[in-house]
Order: C-alpha cells, then sequence, then structure tokens
C-alpha cells in the first residue's frame, strides 16, 4: 500500500509542476517550451533521488530507503524520463 501512495503523491507533484510550468511558458514573455522542459527536469527529476534517499532513511528508517529507491528511480525512468 505504501507503494501506491507513494507513486500518487509522486504523479500528483508532478502533474501541478507540469500545469504551472505549461501556464508559465504559454502566458510569459519570456516562458519557452525548451526552459519548460529543463525546469521541469530540474524541479523533479533530481530531487527524489538526491534527497529523498536520505530524508526517507532519517524519517523512516531503512526500511523506506528500498521503497524510494525502488518506486522512484524505476517509475522516473520509465514514465517521467520518456516523456
Amino acid at each position: 500500500m505504501n507503494d501506491d501512495r507513494f507513486i500518487a503523491a509522486d504523479i500528483i507533484s508532478k502533474v501541478i509542476i507540469l500545469a504551472v510550468l505549461a501556464f508559465w511558458a504559454k502566458y510569459n514573455n519570456k516562458g519557452s517550451y525548451c526552459w519548460f522542459i529543463t525546469s521541469f527536469s530540474l524541479c523533479t527529476l533530481t530531487n527524489s533521488l538526491v534527497v529523498g534517499v536520505s530524508l526517507a532513511k532519517a524519517m523512516y528508517g531503512q526500511a523506506e530507503v528500498a521503497l524510494v529507491v525502488k518506486s522512484s528511480s524505476v517509475f522516473q525512468a520509465i514514465v517521467w524520463l520518456t516523456i
């Protein structure tokens, strides 16, 4: 059950970021879709593994590190990097 909640939270956060960046790229004079892709990558992809592993270990112990590594890294590689 933890895997499902973790993936759902990851999807919701990325959808919010996508919506904000798409609005910025469309309605701001300085916004562009090239910067949209770069900003999305900087906002989401590196943060989950760099911060997520150490944060999960500090908050929940070693058992949850496997959840972050397994769910986050695999899900990110399969879904978000291909998009």
